[in-house]
């Protein structure tokens, strides 16, 4: 830190320039009639790359101070005249007068608002006037950092800035070429600082020719932007929890969220609550009267602008008095530490007589776990996988916490319903690989279809093998289909819906049920335009069982439902032959309405119905339209009604209420 005293500035301005002198002439009276504006101590530093024009005795002659940069680079001219600026803001321009100083105003004004503020060319308000191919190649860089990197700025590159010093000195930038001006921003985000953007005018350069060389900037930008991605996913980026909350993965997105609310669902007092080891995640974030406590200062930065009572401390030592809250939460935590009892001791002295303590860490009993988080680290080798130093079982667990005094009241799984959707969507596959074959889904093991080779157990295991096999046969090599994967993914993806719109109920499990069911009738009527007995006629009774176990729908209901769905599609089928003189439904679709009734009840079919053929009439009317249908082409009717089913189990009661509120 610069030292203290009257005459040291406040706003350092830093300015990279070789051979810029005559843009320096214009720019800097400009500049130093801004400043003057403002009100406070400024200094200018132009770090000079090496120029061999009047560069350095122009910026001398106005008052600026003169630096000689020693690395190479604009990174390098950056470093240079940050540690040679002696105020606590700095910001930075380029010295090609491409841009009106009167901006630092704007600039200025919004320092309060945010650690880290940039002159936007792409927010409302901002212009860039340039050339059509390098205003493309400029979209196209910040589009691409913004999207893969998850940044919430929409100029990445410009070089007009303001900073604290304390970001600089944190973050350390190593980049040489124009791509330091992504890092710092990432490792700024990354850190928990807040950044905001205020709308400039860019303009082609006053004199002189640009210093970018077109290869070696893109060849720096992508070696950045892998480093970039790496430390984004990685332990050291301070909003992780909170950009996984909103992930555009859906597996990540549905655990994050189903953690959360299993956590707020046990909370029975919202006001007296400690969330130990916090991080970004939403469950202290929702919570307006929670204490948070970790360990890493960036991401209590970061949880800052929610406005929570924060505390810096160690799950070993919590910095708490005795009895202070009512429940405690220590979520994906533990794993991460020494397996130390008095870590649980820590908790319970903070814990209330009779309070809650709710703990989270994965279970190492269960192989699929220990698979995961193999394939996870070898995926993200900087993300948490390899943080993960102690690994609990549920019955272990349960022994530490009872010699500790408490009790076990309810044990969730986060993962459950998308884990068993993938087990059970790797046997969807063999159900849509063999059924139109007239093949058993029992015997034999599963083997290649390309060799015959059995597969091996660990490379069947449901989507993680096919990302570890790089989607190739270990033994011919030969190309395995997308459809494994994506049935897999989809089974899952399903499941866990329906087990987070259910609970862990019995309803959930035939939600989940029929959710199968309706994925292997549409992959198989797609390819084979059939839909096999095999699954509508063992399904319709079992959706009456379940009926009559569950009381959902109510039996006598569901049996009519699929008695009347089955004979009104029959109906439907029948006049349709006789209208058009050509099949227009087969019997698997009358089968699978005669399931759905059995499964959803009257109302259910028939909203699911009126979906189907809503879909259908969509997707056939774009296929005439884009000339890739005829009149005479027949599109198979099981995933309309597997969708329309799909459809009505998750939001029927809503799109009921919906439409019953139209009419009133």
């Amino acid at each position: 830190m610069p030292e203290a005293g009257p005459g040291r500035p406040v706003l350092s301005v830093i300015i990279p320039a070789m051979n810029e002198a005559e843009n320096l002439q214009s720019l800097l009276p400009a500049l130093q009639q801004t400043l003057a504006g403002l009100g406070v101590p400024t200094e200018v530093i132009v770090a000079d790359g090496g120029s061999t024009d009047a560069t350095s005795a122009v910026a001398g002659e106005v008052g600026a101070r003169v630096i000689r940069q020693v690395e190479p680079g604009y990174g390098g001219a950056l470093r240079a005249g940050f540690a040679a600026a002696r105020g606590d803001t700095f910001l930075t321009m380029d010295g090609d007068w491409s841009h009106e100083p009167d901006v630092i105003r704007a600039l200025w004004a919004a320092r309060g608002g945010a650690d880290f503020v940039i002159a936007s060319r792409y927010v409302p308000g901002g212009r860039a006037q340039m050339g059509w191919v390098r205003l493309l190649l400029s979209r196209i860089l910040n589009v691409t950092y913004r999207r893969i990197l998850d940044l919430p700025v929409r100029d990445l590159s410009s070089g007009f800035r303001l900073y604290r010093r304390r970001i600089l000195e944190e973050i350390a930038p190593e980049a040489t070429d124009f791509d330091v001006l992504q890092e710092i921003l990432v490792k700024a985000v990354g850190g928990g600082f807040t950044v905001g953007e205020v709308p400039f005018r860019f303009r082609p350069r006053g004199a002189g020719r640009s210093h970018v060389r077109l290869l070696r900037f893109a060849a720096a930008y992508l070696r950045t932007l892998w480093r970039m991605w790496c430390l984004r996913n990685s332990v050291a980026s301070a909003d992780y929890d909170a950009r996984a909350f909103d992930s555009r993965i859906p597996v990540q997105r549905y655990w994050q969220r189903h953690r959360t609310r299993i956590v707020h669902g046990f909370l029975e007092d919202r006001r007296s609550v400690l969330d130990i080891g916090c991080g970004s995640s939403r469950i202290i974030s929702d919570l307006p009267e929670g204490v948070g406590v970790d360990v890493a200062f960036r991401k209590l930065r970061y949880l800052t602008r929610y406005k929570r009572r924060l505390i810096q401390g160690s799950a070993e030592a919590l910095p708490v008095r005795d009895a202070a809250f009512r429940s405690v939460i220590c979520s994906e935590v533990i794993e991460h530490l020494p397996a130390d009892p008095g870590i649980f001791r820590e908790m319970v002295r903070v814990l209330a007589p009779g309070g809650i303590l709710i703990l989270g860490t994965p279970d190492y009993s269960r192989w699929v776990w220990r698979v995961i988080e193999r394939i996870y680290g070898w995926m993200l080798p900087g993300a948490y996988a390899k943080e993960h130093i102690t690994r609990y079982d549920p019955a272990g667990l349960r022994r530490l916490l009872t010699a500790m005094g408490c009790e076990v009241l309810e044990a969730r799984y986060v993962g459950f319903g998308i884990l068993l959707g993938l087990v059970v969507g790797s046997f969807c596959n063999v159900c849509i690989h063999r059924l139109p074959k007239g093949q058993s889904v029992v015997t034999p093991r599963s083997r290649c279809p390309a060799c015959g080779t059995a597969i091996r157990p660990l490379d069947n295991v449901p989507l993680l093998s096919f990302l570890w096999l790089r989607g190739r046969c270990r033994a011919c090599g030969a190309a395995i289909s997308w459809r494994y994967p994506l049935v897999e993914a989809l089974t899952g993806g399903l499941f866990g819906a329906a087990f987070l719109a259910f609970g862990p109920t019995v309803r959930a499990f035939v939600a989940a049920l029929l959710l199968a069911a309706l994925v292997v009738v549409t992959f198989i009527d797609l390819e084979h335009q059939v839909i096999p007995d095999e699954v509508t006629l063992v399904g319709l009774p079992v959706g009456l069982v379940a009926s009559l176990l569950t009381g959902w729908p109510p039996v006598a209901e569901a049996l009519l439902a699929a008695l009347g769905g089955a004979g009104g599609l029959y109906l439907v089928a029948v006049y349709g032959e006789v209208a058009f003189q050509r099949e227009v439904l087969g019997g698997g679709d009358v089968k699978l309405a005669g399931m759905l009734g059995a499964f959803l009840g009257g109302r259910g079919l028939l909203l699911a119905s009126f979906l189907a053929c809503l879909a259908g009439g969509l997707v056939g009317g774009f296929l005439l339209a884009t000339g890739r249908a005829g009149r005479g082409t027949l599109l198979p009717f099981g995933p309309f009604l597997a969708f329309g089913g799909a459809a009505t189990l998750f939001f029927g009661d809503a799109l009921w209420a919906w439409y019953w509120g139209l009419l009133r």
